[in-house]
């Protein structure tokens, strides 16, 4: 799926779906993923994804689960394919933040910056759950209420030629009830 607009609702059928203890959905969104064929320290690629609360209680967990981090042949790999797969996600430098706090790396006190370091990773991210109770903290959401968040990647000037040619991948869960 491509970085553009997309609504996901956990009734599965939209803001007017039926609404149980039970319900949740499945989205997926590219937030990994702009321009293929990046160069060690090159220009950061960034997304923003917008959280909105359209129900009518305000949310009582905000949580965002990262699944482990893979890499693999990019789609446009052009025959050649790194041997790195097994630390290709460490050299991925990636940020997580809100335009007044970072929350991957962690700092509760600035936005991150606009060129990610390699003290945040995919490889080191993988496996973490940020949430409501976290430092910094995800943003309970009272109904109608909205929160951006903007994911920042690029790859770390140490990557060498044994990195060309892959692609990262890692799944991201975000839950609100």
């Amino acid at each position: 799926m491509s970085n553009g607009t997309v609504s996901c609702y956990s009734t599965g059928t939209g803001s007017g779906g039926t609404v149980s203890a039970t319900n949740s959905a499945n989205c997926s969104i590219n937030k990994l993923v702009g321009t293929l064929d990046q160069v060690p320290a090159g220009t950061p690629l960034t997304a923003t994804v917008t959280i909105t609360n359209v129900g009518r209680t305000g949310a009582s967990l905000e949580s965002l689960v990262l699944g482990s981090c893979s890499a693999a042949a990019a789609s446009d790999a052009n025959g050649y394919v790194g041997s790195d797969t097994s630390g290709f996600c460490g050299k991925v430098d990636f940020s997580i933040g809100t335009s007044t706090q970072c929350i991957y790396p962690a700092n509760a006190s600035g936005a991150c910056p606009a060129t990610p370091t390699n003290s945040g990773t995919l490889g080191l991210a993988a496996g973490t759950t940020f949430s409501n109770s976290s430092t910094p903290p995800l943003t309970l959401l009272a109904a109608g209420a909205s929160k951006a968040y903007t994911f920042t990647v690029m790859l770390d000037s140490s990557a060498t030629n044994a990195d060309q040619g892959l692609a990262a991948r890692m799944t991201m869960t975000w839950n609100q009830s």
